[in-house]
């Protein structure tokens, strides 16, 4: 149980985090074996509460080690932690002792760190690989080759073209993921020759006006912004969700970045297709990935797509 955070609010009869929790908690009651759940999260850490401690693997941020988690890991049951900088680690601990510590960097799909959001995924299937009876050098093997192969990103941090721009294509719902994705650009961007930080952002329409103000709030570290909305749509105009995301861009004030709002994501595609110059780091946010690759791929036909 990774976390209960603000994305389905308002969908379904889903007043808030609470009433998220408690359907995402029928999960967790399901759960037979090992329930691996959140100790950073409070209304995540409380599905555990009815357990037995060797029956948790409880993870946390290295940084922010809550007494849950303490307890878990001195009575020597499963407890993993991260960090989400670049040079970061992460370690699973078990019957008081350390099994594995790997840092973040030598995870290929990490791209050197840049990727932080992979800490967390590497800590819980970590545990999870452990409570399914894999060794410690197998779940470091499982980690060590993870985004060897282009499947294993396929749609997450994927790139598509590197050549005379680059171009990734990924996905993320919220403002969380989208800063993770700021911070992404931020740090492939760092030593590279100037160009632009390019966002092609799209959002459901289900989502909150509030949530999708926040959303656009999240974009600071890009220098161009394209809006859009989701391919499919449940219930608002076209306008609606790019109009949305860029008033929450354009409450940042002075640091906002520049937003052009472009209606439905697979039209954005040939616009952004004459906005892109050569240097720029675009990243393309979507959930339609299948369709949007095949779009891209057409639009920006000059670049070179990697086997």
């Amino acid at each position: 149980m990774l976390n209960v955070l603000d994305n389905h609010i308002g969908v379904d009869g889903i007043r808030n985090r609470n009433d998220l929790a408690r359907i995402k908690g029928l999960v967790a009651e399901a759960a037979e074996g090992l329930l691996v759940l959140n100790a950073n999260d409070p209304l995540v850490i409380a599905m555990g509460h009815q357990r037995e401690p060797e029956a948790l693997a409880l993870v946390a941020a290295a940084d922010d080690l809550p007494p849950a988690w303490l307890e878990q890991r001195a009575g020597g049951h499963r407890a993993a932690s991260y960090s989400m900088q670049r040079t970061g680690m992460i370690e699973l601990h078990w019957e008081c002792e350390t099994v594995l510590s790997l840092p973040l960097r030598a995870i290929p799909a990490s791209d050197d760190g840049c990727i932080d959001t992979m800490a967390p995924a590497a800590a819980f299937a970590a545990c999870l690989a452990h409570g399914l009876g894999m060794d410690a050098e197998q779940i470091e093997a499982g980690l060590r080759s993870f985004g060897l192969k282009q499947g294993h990103q396929r749609g997450r941090f994927e790139v598509l073209v590197q050549e005379p721009w680059q171009v990734v294509l990924t996905w993320g719902d919220g403002p969380e993921a989208i800063r993770s994705l700021a911070r992404y650009s931020i740090g492939k961007t760092e030593k590279s020759s100037p160009g632009r930080r390019v966002l092609l952002l799209t959002a459901p329409d289900t989502r909150t006006d509030t949530f999708l103000k926040q959303v656009g709030q999240a974009c600071q570290g890009f220098d161009l912004v394209i809006t859009a909305s989701w391919f499919e749509r449940l219930g608002r105009e076209p306008h609606e969700v790019p109009a949305l995301l860029a008033e929450g861009i354009r409450s940042l004030g002075q640091q906002a970045p520049a937003v052009i709002e472009l209606g439905v994501e697979t039209e954005a595609v040939a616009p952004l297709a004459e906005l892109i110059q050569a240097g720029d780091f675009c990243v393309v946010c979507t959930f339609a990935t299948e369709l949007m690759r095949e779009g891209l791929l057409d639009a920006l036909g000059s670049g070179q797509k990697l086997a």
